[in-house]
């Protein structure tokens, strides 16, 4: 009788510390890492003209928060502009992306991200709240940078100018068209 007792407590013990470890596993899988908004914007695919129109976007959805996020006090507040502009900034981008013949769709959310570091700052890799942006099928390299605070619109020390090469089988299309992307945040606060 004692023998089962022990049996029965041990294993009693047992599945509590299993639950107990469970539970601990599923909330960091929940914790986000507070204090931040991101924003990810993922492209079509890697050739040179679907990565160049994911640039152009991110220049236009930074140019369209700049002055929005400026005096947002908190995450809380950044979050609440982002979100009331998703539409505005998601028509943005499909503008962008139309003339390839693709669209673009956006997210609110919780998302994962590797490790990245800027200048003074790394941010660890793990779960943050962003806006995603993803263009046409989004099989393609991806940009992210934080929102809140805003280290999207601090500018880069690097400044060069790319040739886009212009969309194939374009109505528009003749071999001497190329459209000039800035690249650098600069450009912005000119």
């Amino acid at each position: 009788m004692l023998k089962k007792r022990i049996i029965i407590i041990t294993i009693l013990l047992a599945v509590g510390f299993l639950g107990l470890s469970i539970y601990n596993i599923n909330e960091k899988d929940k914790e986000i890492l507070p204090n931040y908004v991101r924003l990810h914007i993922i492209a079509n695919s890697n050739n040179a003209y679907d990565q160049a129109l994911k640039l152009m976007v991110r220049d236009e959805i930074v140019k369209i928060l700049t002055p929005l996020l400026t005096d947002a006090a908190d995450r809380e507040a950044a979050a609440k502009i982002v979100k009331e502009n998703i539409p505005v900034l998601e028509e943005a981008a499909k503008s962008i992306v139309k003339e390839a013949g693709y669209g673009a769709r956006s997210e609110y959310g919780i998302f994962d991200f590797p490790e990245r570091k800027y200048e003074d700052l790394t941010l660890a890799a793990g779960k943050y709240e962003a806006l995603r942006i993803v263009l046409g099928e989004g099989n393609g390299k991806n940009w992210w940078c934080v929102l809140f605070p805003p280290l999207c619109f601090v500018p880069q020390t690097v400044t060069e100018e790319t040739s886009v090469p212009a969309m194939k089988n374009s109505e528009n299309n003749n071999n001497s068209t190329q459209v000039k992307l800035k690249l650098g945040l600069l450009e912005l606060f000119n």
